[in-house]
């Protein structure tokens, strides 16, 4: 599951057919990079990414 993923630092999602981000994004406390680049598929995303460090 991707919020158990706590040390992940760079999620790279770049022109997949994602459809949507799970609410435990917000979860991914060492998270520097997310990157969805061309995901033409994924129209929002969850209110819990504002969880995460900028």
């Amino acid at each position: 599951r991707l919020g158990d993923m706590e040390k992940l630092e760079e999620l790279i999602l770049d022109d997949t057919r994602i459809e949507t981000i799970p609410d435990s994004v917000g979860k991914l406390k060492s998270l520097r990079l997310l990157s969805l680049k061309g995901c033409k598929l994924l129209h929002e995303l969850p209110d819990s990414i504002s969880q995460l460090s900028s």
